[in-house]
């Protein structure tokens, strides 16, 4: 039994097609799209608020995400 396997500018063609990850397509990857960690480098106090919010109720995160949607409609708003 003989297998063909695309080469990697093949792997990279088919990717951009489908819109994933050559990850995805070799099946490294459990999802196929690229998750915001993986692209993202986290400052300090990024990872200090986002432990805060974790020790949050789940009451007082929906009203931080309301606070938070609210202020950036406003200043998407201010900006026009």
């Amino acid at each position: 039994n003989r297998s063909i396997e695309p080469d990697i500018q093949t792997l990279a063609k088919l990717a951009d097609f489908f819109g994933t990850t050559i990850d995805y397509l070799v099946g490294h990857s459990p999802s196929p799209k690229q998750t915001v960690e993986e692209e993202v480098e986290f400052t300090k106090e990024e990872i200090s608020l986002l432990y805060d919010y974790r020790s949050l109720s789940k009451e007082e995160k929906a009203s931080i995400r309301l606070i938070l949607k609210n202020y950036l409609r406003n200043k998407n708003a201010s900006n026009k």
